[in-house]
């Protein structure tokens, strides 16, 4: 799930290679075994499957990296040797895409009233589309209002010219901030030489893509003309640039002059999604689809070695503290549980993204497995998918909507599974062994969500299902995407956990069985889609990602 962050790839850890042919049975790094997949959905398979999908040697997946295309030759190797389609460029089954990544110049400064504003810690720059940005030396600070509330800003017209700083609202948390990441409001204030969010404070410093970073654009897109920079900046540097604080600031007010500048380097970098196809055989509904999707990638390796356990140890506690009172559980420093350390230290720098989205992507593989071996498609084709660059502002399913592989409105619904594998009572308020999010179905299709329910309720072991988004989830995978085109989406996950984007994201922690539930569950709902008359269509007019997203 995203949760943007940049790390730099400084440290190589050696990892067990893999070769990943086409045969039935695949290798097991941790124990150099061969266990055969079967076509029932099972705990053994997904085990087998996650213990090489988030291996060390996979290097943390991060997209465009020689690790990830391991990840992808195993998902190609997979749906080839089960018979699906290639439903990717050029009768393959990869839809290839390039990552243009901007970053700050090194040599970028800029200075108010004689302090400096250092990069990544006063401020962070993020995604503004591809050109050249503005030259901010000499700008002139103006107070905008409240970024999401347009009745507070000021209008385009004032903010011509001048860099703009924007205050966050009373109920600012970080979804919202998150939010304000990936769509900053440059278009309001596209005659603005940067528009300055004193969000940061709220943004967690793991997130990725904004790392004294300008984040990602696809290298189709047009080159702009020189367009506003949106800043990520925290409080103490917006009430630097304004000279006073942001309480007493109102929209117009005047504040002091910048001084330096602001540049950017490029760096253009391939990736893929894998897309593969079932068809149906129904001639009246073969032409409709319903879309499975997980995210293949993941982060790249970490810029310093942890000791594992220990790192494991804090995160746990953290997030302990977090939960209920009457749903905290003792935990201990050490792997082995007890209060002293009597294992090894053991140094890490992999994110293994074991749940993130390790678990995910190898349930669509068992589903598809489990599809293809019962030579039983009598309605609509489904299309699977394994977006690339998640982690990346959603770079994977940015690209597939806009070249779809079908047409979009063929899709009738878009089910997609990122981080299925947790959600015990260790990890989440409420957690347990049945615990399951479904986030999104009812925003456009109240239908769909009906049609869930009705298919866990037949379900032999029925899930626990939570439709109130208690993470702000729905904003934050690639569901996103399908959901701004106007396809109703549900989206399948077990929430987060003191693992969620470290190092200790391993697979030796996930909750197999959940996994299996969780598979299982979206596996029988995928028959439900893709054999039922009834038709899922979105209700009121297509809405656009705001009006999914804010507040």
């Amino acid at each position: 799930m995203q949760s943007p962050r940049t790390l730099e790839r400084v440290l190589l850890v050696a990892g067990t290679a893999l070769t990943l042919g086409t045969s039935a049975c695949i290798s097991v790094p941790s124990t150099g075994k061969l266990a055969a997949t079967s076509s029932a959905i099972s705990e053994t398979d997904l085990r087998a499957r996650l213990a090489l999908f988030a291996a060390d040697s996979m290097d943390g997946r991060s997209a465009g990296t020689s690790g990830h295309k391991r990840a992808v030759r195993y998902l190609v190797s997979e749906v080839t040797r089960l018979g699906l389609s290639p439903a990717g460029d050029d009768g393959t089954f990869l839809q290839t895409f390039f990552m243009r990544r901007r970053q700050l110049d090194p040599a970028s400064a800029i200075a108010v009233n004689g302090r400096i504003l250092r990069p990544t810690v006063d401020f962070r720059a993020i995604s503004t589309g591809r050109g050249p940005i503005r030259p901010v030396d000499g700008a002139e600070v103006i107070f905008g209002g409240i970024v999401g509330e347009p009745s507070t800003q000021i209008s385009p017209g004032q903010a011509a010219g001048r860099v703009v700083v924007l205050g966050v609202p009373l109920n600012m948390n970080s979804a919202r901030a998150f939010a304000n990441v990936l769509y900053g409001p440059t278009s309001r204030f596209a005659d603005a030489l940067a528009v300055a969010i004193a969000s940061l404070d709220y943004v967690p410093v793991a997130q990725r893509g904004i790392n004294a970073s300008i984040g990602l654009a696809d290298s189709t897109e047009t080159l702009a003309n020189q367009q506003p920079t949106t800043l990520l900046v925290s409080t103490d540097a917006a009430v630097a640039l304004m000279g006073m604080p942001l309480r007493s600031a109102t929209a117009g007010a005047k504040g002091r002059t910048i001084t330096g500048r602001l540049a950017v380097i490029e760096e253009d970098r391939p990736t893929q999604n894998v897309v593969a196809l079932i068809r149906g055989a129904d001639p009246e509904l073969r032409g409709q689809y319903v879309v499975l999707g997980a995210h293949s990638d993941h982060l790249p390796i970490a810029s310093r070695i942890v000791d594992h356990d220990s790192t494991r140890a804090v995160s746990i506690e953290r997030n302990r503290s977090r939960l209920p009172v009457a749903q905290r559980t003792v935990h201990h420093a050490s792997a082995s549980g007890d209060t002293e350390r009597h294992t090894p230290v053991r140094l890490d720098s992999i994110f293994n993204g074991a749940d993130d989205d390790g678990s995910g992507s190898v349930a669509l593989l068992e589903i598809a497995e489990l599809m293809a071996a019962s030579h039983n498609h009598q309605g609509r084709s489904v299309l699977f998918v394994w977006h690339s660059a998640e982690e990346d502002i959603y770079m994977g399913s940015r690209w597939l909507v806009a070249h779809p592989p079908v047409p979009t409105d063929s899709m009738i619904t878009m089910v997609n599974l990122d981080m299925v594998g947790r959600g015990g009572v260790d990890d989440i308020a409420s957690g347990g062994p049945r615990y399951v999010e479904v986030i999104g179905a009812d925003r456009r299709s109240p239908a769909l969500l009906t049609l869930i329910a009705d298919v866990n309720r037949r379900s032999n072991v029925p899930a626990t299902l939570v439709t109130s988004d208690p993470g702000g989830g729905f904003c934050r995978s690639d569901q996103w995407n399908y959901a701004r085109q106007g396809i109703p989406v549900a989206f399948f996950t077990t929430g987060s956990h003191a693992d969620y984007h470290s190092v200790t994201d391993e697979d030796r922690y996930i909750d197999y069985p959940k996994l299996a539930l969780v598979t299982k569950l979206v596996a029988a709902l995928t028959a439900e889609l893709a054999s039922t008359r009834e038709q899922l269509e979105p209700h009121g007019k297509r809405v656009v990602l705001a009006d999914f997203c804010s507040g």
